[in-house]
């Protein structure tokens, strides 16, 4: 009786064991896609803003022209 317990022990540790290094596998492959999302994500933030700013810059630019002009 005491052997088929520590026999099962033994395996439900052995079994536990395997399922948490599963777990911490999928834990580092899900770190890891994720910092290359967020790259991806900022990387495209950083050329959209400076399309925005290119822009806004243009449109200051022409606005004070056109005040020059008027005023």
């Amino acid at each position: 009786m005491f052997r088929q317990n520590a026999i099962q022990l033994a395996e439900k540790e052995k079994s536990e064991k395997e399922l948490l290094s599963q777990i911490i596998g999928e834990a580092e492959d899900f770190k890891v896609e994720f910092y290359q999302k967020r790259k991806i994500t900022s990387e495209n933030n950083k050329a959209t803003n400076r399309e925005k700013e290119k822009m806004f810059v243009a449109s200051q630019e022409k606005f004070h022209a056109e005040v020059d002009k008027n005023y």
